[in-house]
Formats: C-alpha cells, structure tokens, sequence
C-alpha cells in the first residue's frame, strides 16, 4: 500500500492549486487541508468539551508563564471598553475591514498598539518569525 506524504489538494473538500495546512493524524498517513477546511475543522473542535477544556487549561499557563504580557493584554481590552482607546474598523496596514487584533510592539508600554486584521498579523509574525532564524 502506497501512502502519499504530499498532496496538491485539499483532504476533505479536494480543491486544487490552493495553499495546504498540513495534519498528522499518525505516521503513516497525512492530511493536507486548504485554509476553509483547517478553519472549520478548527471551529468544531473549540466548540467541542475537550477544546473548550484545553483552550482554558492553555490559557491559565500562558498566564502564569507571560505575566508581562497578560496584563499588557488586560489593559488594552479595559481601556476599549472603557473608551480611553479606539479600536478602529480598519487593519492599519492593507486598511480591509473584518476582526480587527491589536499587536503589542513593547509589552513594557501597553496601550501603545498597532491594530492589525488577522492576516497581516499572520504575516508580521511570520516575518518576525524569519528574521529571528
């Protein structure tokens, strides 16, 4: 029996020429999903008991190992809903309009934020991301 290790389509809905998400379920075989799929893949396991229960379980590690940026975090969501700051409508970057996520650039100064939509915060990362390596 021959495995495929890489697909140019989608595992579940099978279009082509569509960037892939690459999911392991064992060794030997490997799913390839395009973004859509991932997205809704993902979607059913957060609503799922076992996703609900890790995203609270990773949520308080993430807050006793990054206090720093927890609290940068906290500030900002206060301060929005409190109405000291604006959160726009717009990303700042490419100006298209849908969920809009703050970027912190310095914990240190936390109601200084670039807003961002979640594909060029995607993308800053990944940048970030490159630079670093």
């Amino acid at each position: 029996m021959c495995y495929m290790l890489h697909t140019d389509y989608c595992s579940r809905c099978h279009r082509k020429n569509v960037p892939l998400i690459k999911h392991a379920r064992n060794k030997t075989t490997q799913y390839y999903y395009c973004r859509d799929c991932n997205a809704a893949r993902m979607r059913n396991y957060y609503n799922s008991y076992n996703g609900k229960n890790n995203i609270v379980n990773a949520s308080k590690r993430m807050a006793t190992k990054y206090p720093i940026k927890q609290k940068a975090r906290g500030m900002v969501n206060y301060a929005v809903k409190s109405g000291r700051l604006n959160k726009p409508a717009q990303c700042e970057v490419c100006l298209s309009e849908g969920r809009i996520e703050g970027h912190h650039m310095d914990y240190n100064r936390p109601l200084d934020v670039v807003w961002l939509c979640t594909s060029c915060h995607a993308d800053y990362h990944s940048v970030k991301k490159k630079m670093r390596d």
